[in-house]
């Protein structure tokens, strides 16, 4: 029976000594070399099952992460990472390949937002904006960011995304106390100035506050405060 185990890892150590020592342009050669030649062997080996090659596995999702922070790097000339892009990808299948990359993002936090944000602006993948800003939520800087990018985003993602704050403003104004107040206000005014869309339903929710809470005096005064 004939061994479908490929030995990869001389090809892959040759590519991982070029990523190390810094030399990116022909570790970007080399490790786009290395997956070649990784998917011609399965092809060529019939290999479907990954427990029939778990030890080039290994090596290939390493190749995989050490290639995609190789091209992340500013040291990368911006050529070799779009000839790697084309080689990567072919050109027709690239659009849907990017929009499934930044799709598939389990998680993302604070610090990679702006990041991943302006490589979607960059790539022109809008449609992608709102996926992401809703899962970095929990950052203080939240709409911030969604101010920043909101003129990328359609009319509908603008209003979906501008419904998903309220939506957690309006549940923390039910337990929140006098001293967290003028956070949430400010977030109100401040989602109120990304965009006419955003800003239709921050005054909205501010007559929705001026009804359900008027006898809260201390958020009536932080809101009043504002005009």
């Amino acid at each position: 029976m004939q061994s479908k185990i490929i030995n990869a890892y001389p090809r892959f150590k040759e590519f991982n000594d070029l990523a190390m020592a810094g030399d990116n342009v022909a570790a970007v050669r080399k490790g786009l070399d290395f997956l070649r030649f990784v998917g011609k062997e399965y092809e060529r080996k019939q290999v479907y099952d990954h427990s029939e090659w778990d030890g080039d596995d290994f090596y290939t999702r390493e190749a995989e992460e050490m290639l995609a922070n190789v091209l992340r790097n500013d040291r990368t000339p911006k050529e070799c990472v779009e000839t790697a892009q084309k080689e990567i990808v072919p050109l027709e299948e690239w659009d849907d390949f990017v929009v499934k990359a930044f799709e598939d993002i389990p998680c993302i936090t604070d610090d990679d937002c702006e990041k991943v944000c302006d490589l979607i602006v960059e790539e022109k993948k809008y449609q992608c904006l709102l996926k992401i800003l809703k899962q970095n939520s929990s950052s203080t800087h939240r709409t911030e960011y969604f101010k920043r990018y909101a003129r990328y985003m359609s009319e509908d993602d603008q209003r979906a995304y501008a419904d998903f704050v309220i939506d957690d403003l309006r549940l923390r104004l039910r337990y929140a106390d006098s001293g967290s107040y003028h956070y949430i206000v400010d977030e109100i005014m401040l989602l109120c100035s990304t965009c006419e869309v955003a800003k239709s339903i921050g005054i909205n929710f501010v007559a929705e506050i001026m009804v359900k809470y008027g006898n809260r005096r201390a958020l009536m005064r932080e809101l009043t405060s504002k005009d």
